[in-house]
């Protein structure tokens, strides 16, 4: 039973983790998920009501 890994009940409902950061939006003064930079140099952000999971 020590080590054993603990599976969601509905897997389908959490994605992976991918490389993520949390950021401070000064103008909303809200913590928002961001996953990268487009061409533009605008944030690309991972909307709140996606679920994640972390992997290690």
């Amino acid at each position: 039973m020590e080590n054993e890994l603990i599976t969601p009940q509905e897997p389908s409902e959490l994605k992976p983790a991918t490389d993520t950061l949390l950021v401070l939006n000064i103008h909303t003064n809200q913590i928002e998920m961001v996953k990268g930079i487009d061409k533009e140099g605008n944030l690309q952000k991972v909307p709140p009501q996606e679920k994640r999971i972390m992997s290690r």
